[in-house]
């Protein structure tokens, strides 16, 4: 694998296509076959990309590759679709707390326990209530003290996210 400011570079134009991707599917409701399918060509080859680094360099933290490489480094792991590569992602980040940004720990931890089945604890994943139409927070585990555990991990309140995370919808 090349030297890290081009690992860097490649990770940042990897999550720039992750995002336009995205957007793309925001603006297209409903959903094209077509989109769908390039979002999930993007997600695994993104995902293989990111198993590379990792082999290659480690984690790819704020020291290694710099602020914005190392999150959208996360961002990519965080929409790939291989939870067991998640889960080791998420231990790295664990082990390399003061070098990341705390928040995606909170971000990829919940993603997992959610997919897992299990309640989240920082309160950042939202679900569409199908009878209802209205976003509401998967369930919290400890939902009393979610805003302290936030906090911990840079992360604004719980009423301060879900009003910002409505005003985009």
């Amino acid at each position: 694998m090349a030297n890290i400011k081009s690992i860097a570079r490649k990770i940042n134009n990897m999550a720039k296509d992750d995002q336009d991707i995205r957007k793309k599917i925001l603006i297209n409701k409903p959903f094209s076959k077509h989109v769908i399918k390039k979002l999930k060509e993007i997600d695994t080859r993104t995902t293989n990309f990111m198993k590379e680094v990792v082999s290659n360099i480690g984690l790819p933290t704020i020291s290694k590759v710099g602020e914005k490489a190392s999150n959208n480094a996360w961002l990519l792991v965080q929409h790939s679709p291989d939870m067991k590569f998640q889960k080791k992602y998420l231990n790295l980040l664990k082990k390399n707390v003061s070098d990341v940004k705390r928040a995606n720990i909170a971000y990829l931890d919940d993603r997992l326990r959610v997919s897992d089945g299990k309640p989240q604890f920082y309160g950042t994943q939202l679900q569409k209530n199908k009878a209802t139409g209205n976003w509401e927070f998967c369930e919290i585990k400890d939902r009393v003290n979610v805003n302290e555990r936030r906090k911990e991990m840079g992360l604004g309140t719980i009423e301060d996210y879900i009003e910002d995370f409505l005003s985009q919808d």
